[in-house]
This record gives C-alpha cells, structure tokens and sequence, in this order.
C-alpha cells in the first residue's frame, strides 16, 4: 500500500510513503519521463477518504481509505506523522477510536 508519492526534482528521486513499519522508500531515476506523473495518478485515483488526526499536539495519524482498481471494498491505513511512536499503546488506542468514528461518520 501506498500513501503518497512525490518527486524531488532537485535529486532525480520519487519519493514513495508507505503505511509503518515500512515508511519512506526512496527511488533514484536517471530518466524519469513520465513516471513521476504516472505513479502519482495512480495513487490519487484509489483514494476515497482522507483525513488526519492530531493526537499530540499539531502532529497525529493520517487515516486513508482506499480501494484498488476492481475492488469492491475500501481498505484503511494509518499513517503516524513522523516523531509520533507508531508502537505506542495509547496513540495505537486513540488512533483506532478516531478511526472508528471516521469510518462510522463517512460509512466507508
């Protein structure tokens, strides 16, 4: 699964965030074309829902529903912004009762 894709321009990189443990995974191109466009397309398209969460202050989750191509279902992931401990109980607790009252409101 994949929550985001840029391009840093700068370094010739695409720059593709997975839900943790995975996290970013960086991907050097020498020629590029139009693939930077093409993955990030492609990405945007199964994206139902999207909304972060605090839950420490400015930082929280991002809560993601997704459905692939051809899928009947949507499939949530949640991502903790970076310096928030994904291992945590209480955040884990707190970002799953946001969850459930996302998926209640949206009914996704």
């Amino acid at each position: 699964s994949i929550l985001r894709v840029s391009w840093d321009q700068d370094s010739s990189t695409l720059i593709v965030v997975r839900p943790e443990p995975a996290g970013q995974l960086d991907l050097p191109l020498a020629g590029p074309g139009y693939l930077p466009e093409t993955v990030r397309e492609r990405v945007q398209s199964t994206i139902v829902y999207s909304q972060h969460v605090p839950l420490n202050g400015a930082r929280g989750v991002l809560l993601s529903a997704r459905r692939a191509p051809g899928a009947a279902q949507a499939r949530w992931t949640m991502a903790f912004d970076p310096g928030l401990d994904a291992t945590d109980p209480t955040l884990r607790t707190r970002a799953a009762q946001a969850l459930d009252e996302v998926r209640a409101q949206t009914g996704i």
